[in-house]
């Protein structure tokens, strides 16, 4: 059996790694915390840490809001690679559940909300490339939690002009 000592330092650790930073998107404030926090982790129990660099396609957020037509606000967060931009228009709704094969021009020239079982990110983010080229303005998906934003619903970095965010 672990001793409590060992889980209440565990706690600590999933605390300050998964609460505080806040995002932890590529660049960001919190990324940096978090890979400055695990090296000072390792380096106390005395191992060599070594940071490498590397090359990864970034995305920057500086605000984000989804708004009705009469103004009402809806807690939102766009989904990594969104394109940026103010998007208006008429909204539409997709069921993937029962009509999982509808054409995205369909959708062309609007905002679409897609809602149902999404298989996996792959599936996604055929989805929104799909919908991006077939000219729709913006995708909102309705995360599968009924309590967090999955921001990670899609993550490709194809997309040219579609605005993708998602609300639980």
């Amino acid at each position: 059996m672990k001793s409590p000592e060992l889980k209440e330092r565990l706690q600590r650790h999933l605390d300050l790694l998964c609460r505080d930073p806040g995002g932890r998107h590529l660049g960001s404030s919190g990324e940096r915390m978090a890979v400055d926090y695990l090296a000072a982790q390792f380096e106390a129990m005395g191992y060599e840490v070594s940071r490498e660099p590397f090359e990864a396609p970034g995305w920057r957020l500086t605000s984000h809001a989804l708004t009705s037509g009469g103004g009402t606000a809806f807690p939102c967060f766009p989904c990594f690679y969104s394109c940026g931009g103010e998007v208006e228009g008429p909204l539409a709704l997709l069921n993937l559940d029962l009509h999982p094969d509808t054409p995205p021009e369909t959708f062309a020239g609007g905002i679409c909300l897609a809602y149902g079982d999404f298989e996996t990110v792959l599936n996604t983010n055929a989805l929104a490339e799909r919908f991006d080229q077939a000219g729709v303005r913006a995708l909102i998906i309705a995360s599968p939690y009924q309590d967090t934003f999955s921001t990670k619903l899609i993550r490709t970095p194809d997309l040219r002009r579609l605005l993708v965010l998602t609300v639980s």
